[in-house]
């Protein structure tokens, strides 16, 4: 197995590290525990490759899996990493590079945060879907294929969704909440219309 150990001068320059070996494995690793800290003060993380462990099935519904199926692999991916936060500030990190049971491509990675604020932005602005999609397939470069590069309108509608961008009149995903809140609205407009609401 291939085992590197660096170190590096803080927890934030990790992170920087660790978004760019997950970008060039086109890879993700994430946390599986809590950190730990020991009597001095020194902290552990540990992360694990995203396609580790087993598909377990939610619910007893008729919702079909994904078409590229699920992102587990229902078996062991040895590729992790450990990092050591000392109180100084340094991070020794221990990686194990090799994935194994799995290809690591595209389609089974997620869009990163910062991706998915710049789409919701542009959703926001009420830039129509095909003009979003159209602006990020022409932005492949010589960088590369990423996963942004793969996004649908089912994503678009998706990260719509979670930014409770897909509707002016919905103010909140508890429906009871939504309508109190229109209520309120509209009871302090300049024309009030409501003449009786009972909660």
């Amino acid at each position: 197995m291939d085992h590197t150990e660096l170190e590096l001068n803080s927890f934030n320059d990790f992170l920087a590290w660790k978004a760019k070996i997950e970008n060039n494995m086109k890879s993700k690793f994430i946390s599986y525990s809590t950190k730990h800290i020991n009597i001095h003060g020194v902290k552990y993380y540990y992360f694990r490759c995203h396609r580790s462990g087993n598909f377990m099935l939610e619910s007893k519904g008729l919702r079909h899996l994904k078409i590229l199926g699920s992102n587990k692999i229902n078996a062991y991916c040895p590729a992790a990493l450990k990092v050591t936060e000392h109180t100084d500030g340094k991070c020794i990190v221990s990686y194990q590079k090799v994935h194994v049971g799995h290809q690591n491509d595209l389609g089974h990675l997620f869009l990163t945060a910062d991706e998915k604020e710049n789409i919701a932005s542009k959703l926001a602005a009420k830039i129509p879907l095909d003009n979003i999609l159209d602006e990020i397939r022409n932005s492949i470069s010589d960088a590369g294929f990423q996963r942004v590069h793969l996004l649908t309108k089912k994503d678009l509608h998706n990260i719509e969704k979670s930014f409770n961008l897909s509707s002016n009149s919905v103010k909140h995903e508890n429906d009871g909440v939504s309508v109190d809140m229109w209520v309120r609205e509209m009871q302090n407009s300049e024309n009030p219309c409501i003449l009786l609401y009972k909660t």
